[in-house]
């Protein structure tokens, strides 16, 4: 035994009740010797022992906690000498004294093992056995010994029962009461460790429980909320009243649409910085009151994936969008156009600008522009080096926070549009570049977000796609607008530039000629010299007339052998000499016949083209090589 015995009771209690009886018992001695004097007693002897239990008596209570527990076992059966002595001194084998035993075996039975008491009630049953056959004379000594010790006996039984049921029944409340405090330390430690923090509540909202947890959410220590209204500390002060009103509203009717499920809020943290937090409150019954137990989640974490999930949707949907759109566009010219206004809009920038390489791969030339009108954009790549040019020779984006100074950066763009940061993203054809997409903002850009960076990339995917379709309905429109033979512009192409020229001619009030030129005899020379050498004629005739005119000038195979020469921006007189020009070097010996009309400003195209047309049919009839004016409409 060390702090506790055997049957876990504290050492203190077993100096404390030895004590008493070493206390009762000096008295009872002291008492009987004084009030009783039979012949043969010695007094001396008895009021010794009455001392010796006085002492002992003070030294277990002032003593008790230098006193080991192996001690007591033997302090026990000190008692029970001292009482046998005590029978021996009375002069008579049938004291009172005897009776102190049964306070030993009911001591005994209570405090130490079954074993030491059985020992214990042994020792006085000896002792007492040999005081009644060798100590004073007494009658019947057999049958007192026999007597005392049953009824030791019995009551130690009695008393050990008893103490076993009654140990036996704190053991299970000790059990429990065990068990709920290992419930609580495991419900504290889960609440303590959880990631919701926890907060508990009375009837009026005040805190009276903080976890640690909920310390991190907020910022504030247990100290600083302890006491004070949940709603007045964690919540902004607009919602102060409504939650206040849910709890009011719960205690009068037992009803609210505040408890028992997770409801999204407004916290505050300790700096005054509100974040989402989501709310369950538990409503506790503890006794005539209620007690309620809040968990507090922190959903800032939720809320930003939410909406980074909400916002790669909607960036799919707008990129998807701009797929479909580009792909619906059917105008070679217009694809361009499209990609830099969708970039502009995606990227939230004051101008997006398309760059490609010329086709001798000497320069990047602006094709495109949304956000602002500029001439075009020429960076050759022998040059200092610009943003466009390292994107597009790195394949890689590249990102200006400040243009004001950075020579990567074309004058015309930092100077006209205002443009303070810009991006180019490089547009790439089965890892190839072909171009580059420019964005530029008007404010200070510290760094582009990395959900524009992922639009401008996929939406430079789809550049790369749109750019290659456009340029395959380029090609598709001219061999649609082409003659096979010639390369010159054909039926088609001629019937649908010549209104648009007319309009240009209109608007900007300038003349205009129209002629119809026509090979003389060529059906002669096919049938001479076949048709190879034919074809041959009408492909060196119109290259050679193609390279003696101006770029604004349209030279079509109109027909077979004939061929229509529009002339913006020129007089009757001009085109007159246009077409000698012309006819002057029609190879192979061959001559030509023209007829040349002069707008008049009002006249539809198809009547101009008449008129010229028939002015070729009178040069004919007069003899042919030669240019014949058409007559006034």
């Amino acid at each position: 035994m060390s702090g506790r015995d055997g049957r876990g009771h504290d050492l203190r209690v077993h100096a404390r009740s030895l004590a008493l009886l070493y206390a009762v018992g000096g008295p009872f001695v002291v008492l009987t010797t004084s009030l009783y004097r039979p012949a043969g007693r010695d007094e001396a002897v008895l009021y010794a022992l009455g001392g010796v239990a006085y002492l002992a008596a003070l030294l277990l209570r002032v003593a008790s906690r230098w006193i080991p527990g192996w001690a007591y076992p033997l302090l026990v059966a000190l008692g029970t000498l001292l009482i046998t002595v005590g029978i021996d001194a009375s002069g008579d084998g049938a004291s009172a004294y005897a009776a102190l035993y049964i306070w030993v075996a009911v001591y005994s039975y209570y405090f130490f093992r079954r074993w030491q008491a059985n020992l214990e009630v042994a020792l006085a049953g000896l002792a007492y056995g040999l005081v009644l056959w060798l100590g004073p004379s007494s009658s019947g000594p057999a049958a007192r010994w026999a007597l005392t010790m049953g009824t030791i006996a019995v009551a130690g039984r009695l008393v050990s029962s008893l103490v076993d049921q009654v140990r036996a029944r704190a053991a299970e409340a000790a059990a429990r009461a065990e068990g709920l405090r290992e419930a609580e330390r495991r419900t504290r430690a889960i609440i303590d460790t959880a990631n919701d923090g926890f907060v508990a509540m009375d009837e009026q909202g005040r805190v009276v429980a903080f976890s640690p947890r909920a310390e991190q959410i907020t910022g504030f220590a247990a100290a600083e909320v302890l006491g004070r209204p949940l709603a007045e500390t964690l919540l902004p002060a607009r919602l102060h009243a409504g939650f206040q009103h849910e709890l009011s509203g719960f205690l009068d009717t037992g009803r609210s649409s505040l408890v028992d499920r997770p409801i999204e809020f407004v916290g505050v943290r300790k700096g005054g910085e509100e974040f989402p937090v989501e709310l369950t409150v538990a409503p506790l019954r503890d006794g005539e009151r209620w007690v309620f137990n809040a968990f507090v989640r922190d959903i800032s974490e939720r809320k930003r994936a939410d909406r980074a999930m909400r916002e790669h949707t909607e960036d799919i949907a707008r990129i998807s969008d701009v797929a479909r759109d580009l792909s619906g566009v059917t105008d070679a010219h217009a694809a361009r156009p499209a990609i830099c206004k969708a970039a502009r809009e995606l990227g939230a920038a004051k101008v997006a600008i398309l760059f490609e390489p010329d086709p001798k791969g000497q320069e990047l030339i602006s094709t495109a522009i949304a956000g602002a009108q500029i001439e075009q954009l020429h960076l050759p790549f022998t040059a200092a080096p610009t943003g466009a040019g390292t994107a597009f020779s790195s394949g890689r984006p590249h990102f200006v926070t400040d243009t004001i100074g950075h020579g990567g950066v074309a004058q015309p763009v930092r100077d006209q549009l205002g443009v303070i940061s810009a991006l180019w993203q490089p547009v790439l054809r089965n890892q190839v570049p072909i171009g580059v997409l420019s964005l530029g903002w008007s404010e200070r850009v510290e760094e582009v977000s990395e959900r524009v960076r992922s639009l401008m990339a996929l939406l430079a995917a789809e550049a790369a796609v749109a750019i290659e379709r456009a340029d395959l309905l380029a090609r598709l429109e001219a061999v649609a607008r082409t003659a096979d033979l010639t390369g010159l512009a054909n039926r088609r192409a001629w019937d649908e530039h010549l209104p648009r020229e007319l309009a240009r001619a209109r608007r900007e009030e300038r003349p205009l000629c129209v002629a119809m030129l026509d090979l003389d005899h060529f059906k002669e020379y096919n049938d001479e010299r076949g048709h190879q050498a034919g074809d041959r004629l009408l492909k060196q005739v119109a290259s050679t007339w193609r390279e003696m005119l101006r770029p604004s000038d349209l030279l079509a195979r109109y027909g077979g052998e004939e061929f229509g020469l529009l002339l913006p921006h020129c007089p009757l007189e001009r085109g007159l000499d246009v077409v000698e020009r012309l006819r002057g070097h029609t190879i192979a010996g061959q001559t030509s016949s023209a007829g040349v009309a002069a707008w008049d400003g009002e006249e539809p195209a198809d009547s101009l083209v008449s008129r010229a047309d028939a002015a070729l049919y009178e040069a004919k009839k007069r003899g042919r090589d030669r240019a014949v004016p058409a007559p006034p409409a």
